[in-house]
């Protein structure tokens, strides 16, 4: 049985990285519905690493095998509370709020089935400052869709990437009560 590390990592950490996190990731977005193509290529991950892995906030969280290999990875940024998704309207409970950028959640195919995404997901989102999350998801991607659901997020939006689309999801990080 293979035991996994879970690590959290700032800006200089995901810098050092970067190499071996694109070749994940170009990996996974080759698989369908991404086929690599529009804005799942290594030019469009690199192009927005310059900015993502600098931005307010950033988080990086690795998943390793016991033999070292990258089996997986988790990131994103304090999204400021007067930004929101390019072309959409902000929901209502969230407008002004800072949120939680989730950018990625990427798990390579021979490490799937053992709760990775899980893990990620947890470290992640642990003592976030943000009372809201939001994320893109691109609907037909399963099991990751349906996995965003099941985890309580909601979409409040679809928007046009390039020449695909996903779902703006939100998730509340505090619960309902924490907002009164």
């Amino acid at each position: 049985m293979t035991h996994y590390t879970i690590a959290r990592h700032g800006t200089k950490d995901a810098l050092a990285l970067e190499d071996e996190l694109t070749r994940l990731y170009v990996a996974v977005y080759s698989e369908p519905p991404y086929n690599g193509h529009g804005v799942y290529t290594e030019e469009g991950f690199r192009n927005r690493n310059t900015r993502q892995l600098h931005a307010p906030g950033f988080t990086l969280v690795t998943v390793r095998a016991d033999n070292g290999e990258l089996a997986g990875f988790a990131f994103g940024f304090t999204m400021p509370g007067n930004a929101f998704w390019r072309g959409v309207d902000e929901p209502q409970e969230v407008k002004g709020c800072d949120k939680f950028a989730w950018i990625e959640l990427v798990v390579a195919a021979a490490h799937r089935g053992n709760g990775l995404s899980h893990r990620l997901r947890d470290e992640l989102l642990r003592d976030r400052p943000e009372a809201f999350a939001t994320l893109c998801a691109h609907p037909n991607a399963e099991p990751a869709r349906s996995m965003y659901d099941r985890w309580g997020w909601r979409k409040a939006a679809t928007i046009g990437l390039a020449d695909d689309q996903a779902d703006i999801m939100i998730a509340d990080l505090m619960g309902p009560k924490q907002h009164q």
